[in-house]
């Protein structure tokens, strides 16, 4: 009797390839697979992009952690066929494209991003690019940290007026603006640690540790450096917050986000408790439109100077739509 062998069939699931792409990640899980470029030789890198880009639905892939030598490779084979090969403007995160590749759908989410320092920039890019490939928008401020404290009311503010769903704030050093951001707006912050920094404690720690010991409710952490885990994590919670806009106010994702954004956390968005025993979001948004405005079933993408709204009448509930304009949201 011929010995079994236990596994048998493993090698025409997993194949015998040096990388097995997921196409379908973005479907399944709502995050595209991002291909992870360090530790990998050129050559590999370029056969797991050319893998996704042809079967990746939206013939669009992500690359994380690109070297020169890896970019250059990617472009001198990728381009001549027809590609197109984006780098981040801090470098290290590549987005290749085919010739039909279509613009990421927008979902409604709003993701803000804030660095301490400009040497946080290239983690802060690969945030956003992840998010922005997951259809979120993206509004940014650089260069705000601790050291001058006086620098964070301007982006604050912007990240209120912008309606912002969460925010990632990126800080090497000692780490300490997360916890302040956190302490002062009223959505999910992620700490984003860089390896940024002297010494003992250098290297990200001493800013992993600092976030970890927060005392500001909100806040979330992930690794050093990991920009892919920031902005996916971001967009994921970003998009069930426009899902939900949609379902309630029937705000169609796509015209929400070309022209306004709404805040829904409790300080702006305050649910009676007679609302919050209405099962129905058409329920709701008759309530609303009784009280004082008319909600609008959809919103024209063309009104980007729609003006703020305040439905504020005592024991009702409080809405506020706030606009976005092409020169104060920074896209990539």
């Amino acid at each position: 009797m011929a010995e079994l062998d236990p596994f048998a069939g493993l090698a025409a699931v997993l194949g015998t390839a040096a990388v097995h792409v997921d196409p379908h990640r973005q479907a399944r899980k709502g995050v595209p697979e991002v291909v992870y470029a360090a530790g990998k030789s050129p050559g590999l890198t370029l056969a797991a992009v050319q893998a996704l880009l042809e079967r990746q639905p939206g013939g669009r892939v992500l690359v994380s952690r690109a070297s020169a030598e890896v970019i250059d490779v990617l472009r001198a084979e990728l381009e001549p066929a027809g590609a197109t090969v984006l780098v981040a403007p801090y470098g290290g995160t590549v987005l290749a494209t085919r010739q039909d590749a279509s613009p990421p759908r927008e979902t409604g989410g709003v993701v803000a991003m804030l660095t301490a320092g400009a040497s946080d920039a290239p983690a802060a890019d690969e945030a956003a690019w992840v998010a922005r490939e997951m259809g979120c928008r993206i509004v940014r401020a650089d260069d705000v940290g601790v050291a001058g404290l006086h620098r964070l009311e301007a982006p604050l503010r912007m990240l209120r007026e912008h309606g912002a769903d969460v925010v990632i704030v990126v800080a090497g050093m000692d780490g300490a603006l997360p916890s302040v951001v956190s302490g002062l707006v009223d959505v999910p912050v992620i700490g984003l640690p860089t390896s940024v920094g002297y010494g003992l404690g250098g290297g990200g720690v001493a800013a992993l540790l600092s976030m970890l010991q927060t005392c500001a409710p909100g806040l979330v952490v992930v690794n050093i450096d990991n920009g892919v885990g920031a902005g996916a994590t971001a967009a994921l919670i970003a998009n069930r917050v426009a899902a939900t806009r949609y379902f309630m106010f029937g705000l169609r994702p796509k015209k929400f986000t070309a022209s306004t954004c709404m805040t829904t956390s409790l300080s702006w968005f305050n649910i009676s408790p007679r609302e919050r025993t209405m099962p129905r979001s058409g329920r709701l948004r008759d309530s609303l439109a009784s009280s004082t405005v008319k909600l609008p079933r959809s919103v024209s993408p063309g009104r980007t100077g729609l003006s703020q709204r305040k439905l504020s009448t005592p024991g009702e509930p409080r809405l506020s739509l706030w606009p976005i304009t092409e020169s104060t949201s920074r896209r990539i």
